[in-house]
């Protein structure tokens, strides 16, 4: 072929591209373009194949896949199929098709091509699914016409003559696989846009299901359409489907589209899974403008939800009515009546009716049915309520609100049946206050949800500690009523939308509203009330002092009685379950548990402060007795004495074993500058620290462990009256999340030597450490919180700590504070997968609580600027 023609036309190809991103920056049409880049392509393809100086009467050049769908985006594969009649024509056609394929390559475009006969594509039905799907996206780009046309036929009649149960539940399975691997809800923290669910491959899904079922026919398709339009306007899918929902879908894949553009364009490559840090910059490409109350990047994921929602709610519709059309899954063939408006059979619930009425008390009766027999709701019975959804009214008639309270009280399956409510859009209009919750998003890794999605997760978390072991189960099974919890679930976090920062104070207001409108009346003050408290006892297990009786006391004093404590346990577990996957930890749930045991004695016997005080003294004095015994036989009893009055005035005696106070004892007498003593249990590492006091030596400790990788969940700090420092930490392997292994603990052990020695300087063993991040480094979440905040103790001035988690981020706070004359006494760690909550438990280094307003804002902006220079070296890490 002519060089300079092929330049020329490479030239034309690239100015089409510019042409293209320049029609994607300023329209927001993702179909116009895919369109636009289509034609470029198909003008390079056609082109090209007349140039060529040989007999083409024999060969067919069709576009697959995405191509042959006209829905190439900036970096999608190019696929196409040389077709040739039968396998004798192979060998004649195949030097013409390697210099065609070349020829587009020093064009500028490198094509995914195969090279077939007409029968081998229709065998492909039976060997090979995925290349038999491409064919049914097959559309002609040039040569033999009349050779297309006959592989039509082909492929036309082979559809005819196959199996289309087969093929229906084929795709259905690996749809089902698909999502197992990308994500099977449509409102992940950072979603696959192709795969995950209500992402372009379910509308693919449901095209290929449709055509290779013979159920759509694609006649000659129009330049101004793609393959997917042409379904979603096709009259097969409107006579079966909500006009609204396909309309939906067809705005969700034309947003879908640009949104894609926009991420190949950003990342200059094939790029589909929106990461939590690539979601800041498609938002910023896409001209998203912040509001009071969201930011940019918030407002683009809650468009890009809705649309996914979209997509998923269709293509899952589509499948349910082909199995309903192919009758598949059956386990039974007979019908079952239920009353004299509905039945199941085939394992879905149908109805008997005529002509529907639209009236709540029917849905609910069908909702009930779902819950109590466990049932889906058949496609016809769906698609109705669907479709009459706009029309319902909120609930609020006596007998509405009755049938909502029988359903909110069955003993399972109200969780599935909710979510069903929400996927059709009638729970919007029963409770309209939850359309606000409908894909409403917060941009950090901590929620890994949607409020709706995650509300959803959460009152199944409830449901299922019915059949649960544990305390979690047993709490469950003696509640007296079961609906308080679930509706406390269902109405957390429903003023999110309002007011994010105080959506419990704002939220327990709106429940009582919902609940009064409901005819809930005898338990609104109850749900409020775990409304109101829903955060409080994560926020006091996780940043207060468990041993400090001030805590409990105080928290306990929220509780009319102990009821309302293991309404608030449990709603806490539903609520931290269903944040993100690794919300939950065993660690977490020691601490919650901890604080319930506690508060349970505090609220059963109304005990004081002081009554608390003159317990655990009690108490300290029999373990003291008891530690005595036991290692008598080990150390001499004056010195184990001493030891433990030396730190009477610390929770120290109930904090360790025996066991491990004689370790403490024989480390001590040792005289070494330094030891570090580790134990395991479960999936954490417990690492005791003991040395001389010293200024800054809390922050040689964090600094040493984090320069091993080892992530710090919590520290207790005990002082000896004599100088001796006893600092526990409880840490686990920042990669695995598991415990430390044995030659990190002896790694651990050397540094933390060298370093309390002088022979190191924990600056530089840091600095070694982090240049092992630089490769991982990324920006802070802007909207991850940094703030210092003081609150009140009768004893210290608790400092709570907000910021990114970043590498080092202990070692700095700490010395800082040390630097600023503070003693920490405690400090309670509080990671989290967007970020850190710490707090610190100080005294004045004479031993002062901390109340000088000036001074405290002095040190509030010395730890700002910390973590401001900690965040500038952009090593932030994440947890999950």
């Amino acid at each position: 072929m002519n060089k300079s023609a092929i330049q020329h036309i490479y030239k034309i190809f690239t100015e089409e591209r510019i042409r293209a991103e320049q029609l994607h920056q300023h329209s927001g049409q993702g179909m116009r373009v895919a369109l636009m880049l289509t034609r470029r392509h198909d003008r390079l393809l056609q082109t090209l194949f007349k140039m060529l100086p040989h007999d083409t009467s024999n060969f067919t050049v069709v576009a697959l896949g995405g191509y042959g769908r006209k829905e190439l985006c900036f970096e999608s594969d190019t696929d196409i199929m040389l077709l040739v009649p039968s396998e004798e024509d192979r060998a004649p056609a195949e030097p013409i098709a390697q210099q065609y394929l070349h020829s587009l390559l020093d064009a500028g475009l490198d094509v995914g091509h195969s090279f077939r006969t007409v029968d081998e594509c229709t065998q492909f039905i039976d060997t090979d699914l995925e290349s038999w799907m491409s064919l049914l996206e097959a559309r002609y780009l040039c040569g033999n016409k009349t050779m297309y046309q006959q592989f039509q036929k082909k492929i036309q009649e082979t559809i005819f003559t196959s199996d289309h149960r087969k093929f229906a539940r084929q795709i259905s399975e690996i749809r089902r696989d698909r999502l197992n691997k990308y994500g099977d809800s449509s409102k992940l923290l950072e979603p696959n846009i192709k795969q995950s669910a209500g992402g372009l491959r379910d509308l693919h899904a449901m095209y290929w299901l449709l055509r290779g079922t013979g159920i759509l026919q694609i006649p000659k398709m129009p330049l101004n359409s793609t393959a997917t339009l042409m379904m979603l306007q096709s009259n097969t899918l409107h006579r079966q489907f909500n006009t609204a929902a396909i309309d939906a879908a067809f705005d969700a894949f034309n947003f879908i589209l640009r949104v894609r553009n926009e991420m190949h364009l950003q990342a200059r490559n094939v790029h589909d899974t929106l990461e939590f840090s690539f979601q800041q910059k498609i938002a910023a490409g896409l001209h998203y403008r912040s509001y009071k109350k969201q930011s940019e990047v918030e407002r683009f994921m809650q468009q890009y939800y809705s649309a996914m929602r979209a997509i998923e709610t269709l293509c899952q519709q589509t499948i349910d009515w082909s199995m309903e059309q192919w009758s598949l899954g059956m386990s039974e063939k007979f019908d079952q009546r239920l009353d004299e408006r509905f039945m199941f059979k085939s394992n879905r619930l149908y109805t008997y009716a005529q002509r529907l009425p639209n009236t709540n008390s029917f849905l609910l009766e069908a909702f009930s049915h779902q819950a109590r027999l466990h049932r889906k709701l058949s496609f016809d019975l769906q698609d109705v309520i669907h479709r009459r959804a706009h029309n319902l009214h909120p609930l609020s008639s006596e007998r509405d609100t009755f049938m909502f309270r029988y359903f909110m009280n069955l003993p399972d399956g109200v969780a599935d049946a909710m979510r069903s409510m929400s996927n059709l859009g009638v729970l919007e209009r029963w409770i309209p206050e939850w359309k606000p919750m409908l894909s409403f998003f917060q941009h950090n890794q901590y929620h890994y949800y949607t409020a709706d999605e995650h509300t959803l997760l959460a009152i199944a978390h409830a449901e299922a500690l019915a059949t649960a072991d544990g305390i979690f189960g047993d709490l469950y099974r003696t509640l007296p009523r079961k609906d308080v919890l679930l509706l406390a679930c269902l109405l957390h976090d429903m003023a999110k939308p309002l007011h994010l920062r105080k959506h419990e104070i704002v939220g327990a207001k709106l429940a009582k509203k919902i609940l009064t409108r409901l005819h809930f009346g005898e338990i609104a003050d109850d749900v409020a009330f775990l409304v109101r408290y829903h955060l409080a006892m994560e926020q006091i297990a996780f940043r207060r002092n468990l041993n400090d009786p001030q805590t409990i006391v105080e928290f306990a004093k929220i509780f009319k009685n102990v009821q309302q404590l293991q309404y608030l346990y449990l709603l806490t577990y539903a609520d931290l379950s269903a944040v993100n996957k690794n919300a939950w930890t065993a660690w977490k749930n020691d601490l919650l548990y901890d604080l319930y045991r506690k508060a349970v004695t505090v609220i059963a016997g109304r005990k004081t402060v002081e009554e608390v005080h003159w317990e655990l003294k009690e108490r300290q004095m029999r373990l003291h007795t008891e530690i005595i015994k036991h290692l008598s036989a080990q150390f001499q009893e004056r010195d184990i004495r001493l030891h433990l009055q030396l730190l009477t005035e610390t929770p120290y005696a109930a904090s360790f074993s025996p066991e491990e106070i004689g370790k403490h004892l024989l480390a001590i007498s040792k005289g070494s500058s330094a030891t570090a003593l580790f134990s395991h249990t479960r999936n954490i590492t417990e690492a005791t620290f003991i040395s001389k006091d010293a200024p800054g030596i809390l922050s040689n400790f964090c600094g040493v462990l984090s320069a091993n990788d080892a992530n710090i969940l919590d520290a207790e700090v005990f002082t000896r009256t004599d100088g001796i420092v006893i600092d526990r930490f409880r840490v686990v392997d920042f990669h695995s999340k598991k415990l430390l292994q044995d030659e990190v603990c002896e790694k651990i052990s050397a540094d933390l030597l060298e370093v309390i020695e002088g022979r190191i300087d924990i600056t530089k063993l840091l600095d070694k450490h982090r240049m092992k991040w630089k490769r991982r480094a990324r920006k802070a979440n802007p909207n991850v919180r940094c703030d210092v905040q003081f609150d009140e103790h009768p004893r210290f001035t608790i400092i709570d700590v907000y910021a990114p988690d970043t590498l080092g981020f202990l070692h700095l706070i700490t010395g800082t504070i040390a630097k600023l004359g503070l003693n920490i006494h405690v400090a309670k760690i509080s990671t989290r997968a967007d970020g850190i909550v710490d707090s610190f438990y100080v005294l004045n280094s004479d031993g002062i609580k901390l109340t000088d307003e000036t001074r405290r804002a002095a040190i509030r902006e010395e730890i700002l600027s910390t973590i401001k220079n900690l965040l500038e070296e952009e090593l932030v890490i994440t947890t999950v």
